[in-house]
């Protein structure tokens, strides 16, 4: 089975991804789509094409090329999502059919590489969770969604601290356009969410919808919807996000640092952060993602 996490950037799904990464038979990806790049650094520290958990997929022998990595991340492009949520069923199978053996030779790929019947893909890429929701039966959808106030608040206090604003792929570096940023973000959250919802048409009963911030309080209730939906023991994965264990190493590609520390223990007052967003910016943004918010339950 895939297990795949879709929702907007710094949103959680990178610790997410280590969390379910720690019961049995589990084994999260990272952001798989836009990562997968002979030269790309696994969390452990090597090169994808030297780490065991990975040099697999890049053996002549596993019959994918570097094109295959390249057409994924190419048709999961926001872009494109029209392109499979419009047409019909007969239709989509057709245009999809390369996209759904690709990944699924990948996946067993990698399940064989670390001995699990669970791979975790975090890539978060709306367009990719429409496709799999449409045509891959053993995929599950998990929707995580984290107060955008928070999202925008980490977004430019990232940008503040020398990262790059990242928007459709691409990296922004101008000081002056932090405004416009923001602005960008706040729109970004208020519709990348909305295609996702609107996706979930094709999900049914394959889908669980998570707040981050009930990750972090409640994380046993949290996991209990996963284990009701797929049968699934997330025994582990409650006992790392109750703070009762440290993480085992995982082998994962981008995501936040956090991916990388060793022997991390989960900080609820951490991992929830803070809203440094001023009075002025925090009312533009709520003004701009009002609808979702409030559907969310995080009120206006």
């Amino acid at each position: 089975m895939l297990i795949y996490i879709t929702g907007r950037g710094l949103s959680g799904s990178t610790i997410l991804d280590i969390a379910l990464s720690q019961s049995n038979n589990v084994m999260g990806m990272g952001e798989f789509i836009v990562g997968m790049k002979q030269n790309e650094k696994c969390s452990c520290g090597k090169q994808l094409i030297e780490c065991n958990k990975w040099n697999k997929l890049f053996n002549e022998k596993s019959g994918i090329g570097t094109e295959d990595f390249e057409y994924l991340a190419n048709e999961s492009k926001v872009t494109n999502y029209l392109k499979y949520f419009m047409v019909n069923d007969d239709f989509f199978k057709n245009i999809s059919e390369k996209y759904l053996r690709v990944n699924s030779k990948i996946i067993e790929i990698k399940k064989r590489s670390c001995s699990a019947d669970i791979i975790i893909d975090s890539s978060k890429e709306v367009t990719r969770g429409l496709i799999l929701s449409r045509g891959c039966s053993e995929c599950f959808i998990i929707h995580i969604i984290r107060d955008p106030l928070k999202v925008i608040s980490s977004t430019m206090n990232h940008f503040e601290k020398g990262w790059p604003f990242r928007f459709m792929r691409k990296k922004y570096y101008n000081k002056k356009a932090k405004s416009l940023y923001m602005i960008i973000s706040s729109f970004a959250w208020l519709f990348g969410n909305l295609l996702i919802e609107i996706a979930g048409f094709y999900s049914k009963n394959k889908k669980v919808k998570i707040r981050y911030e009930d990750l972090c309080n409640f994380p046993n209730h949290e996991m209990e919807k996963i284990e009701m939906k797929i049968n699934i023991d997330l025994s582990g994965t409650k006992a790392f996000l109750n703070g009762e264990k440290i993480a085992k190493n995982v082998h994962t590609v981008r995501g936040n640092p956090t991916s990388k520390e060793k022997k991390l223990l989960f900080d609820k007052n951490r991992a929830l952060g803070k809203n440094s967003l001023n009075l002025i910016q925090r009312t533009i943004v709520r003004i701009i993602v009002a609808p979702l918010r409030i559907a969310y339950g995080y009120g206006f």
